[in-house]
C-alpha cells in the first residue's frame, strides 16, 4: 500500500509541478535547463518529504503502529524476526525511492505522448 501510495504521488506531484513550470517560465529558468530538469530536481527533495508524511501522518491507523514498531538503527546482533526488519530510516528511504521513481515515470509519459 505504501509502495503504491509513494509512486502514485511521485507521478500525480510531477504532474502537477510540470504542469506549473511549463506555464510559468520564471520557476526554471534560473538554475534548470528546463521544466523536466526543474521537476526532477525538485522531486528530490520532495520525494524524503512525501516518504516521511506517508510513514508519519497516514490516514491508516496500521500505517503509524508498523513504522513506530521498526527500529530506530540496526542491531548487528539481531537475530530472527528483529534482524530482517528495515530501519525508520531505511524505510523512509525506500519510500522516497518509489516517489522519485513516479516523477520520473510521469516524466517519460510526458516525453513519449
Amino acid at each position: 500500500m505504501l509502495i503504491d501510495a509513494a509512486t502514485a504521488g511521485g507521478e500525480d506531484w510531477a504532474a502537477d509541478t510540470l504542469h506549473d513550470a511549463e506555464n510559468n517560465p520564471h520557476m526554471w529558468r534560473v538554475g534548470h535547463a528546463s521544466p523536466e530538469e526543474y521537476v526532477m530536481t525538485y522531486g528530490q527533495d520532495a520525494a524524503g518529504d512525501i516518504a516521511d508524511s506517508l510513514l508519519q501522518y497516514s490516514s491508516e491507523p496500521e500505517v503509524a503502529t508498523w513504522f513506530n514498531s521498526l527500529p530506530d538503527k540496526e542491531d548487528e546482533f539481531a537475530v530472527g524476526w528483529g534482524a530482517s526488519r528495515p530501519t525508520k530510516t531505511i524505510m523512509r528511504e525506500i519510500l522516497a525511492d518509489y516517489f522519485y521513481d513516479g516523477v520520473s515515470r510521469a516524466l517519460e509519459k510526458k516525453r513519449v505522448a
